[in-house]
């Protein structure tokens, strides 16, 4: 597939993903944080989830995809020796750390705040967290275009 068309599937799943996440950290965790009500929270993730999982995934299969195009492969991963496998392997390592948080956000931290609300300050630094991540992807993965860091 031509780089520049997955290029743009990625972002656009990019712009979901952490468009999303950066959505619920500063409209809807303060909101919760302050009415210790997670309902409002736990509505807007089970109307994401059906739009969000899939773009993260499609985000982990166009980047793999891209990495290839770049020449990295995966044993070349972690070793940071050319400016491009640097950042490349920056953003599995943010990706790694984001799809850890997922699992224990949907195994469970979620589970956890629908039976208590006291639980809600964990939820919070979650999805902090990934939004955090997600700028951290898309500020490493801008220098790629440029030949790495």
């Amino acid at each position: 597939m031509n780089h520049h068309l997955l290029l743009i599937i990625h972002l656009i799943c990019a712009t979901i993903w952490v468009g999303g996440h950066l959505y619920v950290a500063t409209i809807i965790i303060p909101s919760i944080l302050k009415k210790r009500d997670a309902k409002r929270l736990l509505d807007f993730e089970k109307s994401f989830e059906p739009l969000g999982m899939p773009s993260l995934l499609i985000l982990i299969i166009t980047g793999v995809w891209m990495m290839y195009q770049y020449g990295v492969t995966f044993s070349d991963l972690f070793s940071f020796s050319t400016p491009i496998e640097t950042a490349i392997s920056l953003k599995v390592l943010f990706l790694l750390a984001t799809v850890a948080l997922a699992i224990s956000a949907q195994s469970w931290v979620l589970p956890s705040v629908r039976k208590s609300p006291k639980r809600i300050p964990i939820v919070a630094g979650h999805v902090i967290m990934v939004a955090l991540l997600g700028v951290a992807l898309l500020t490493v993965g801008s220098f790629v275009s440029r030949g790495g860091l």
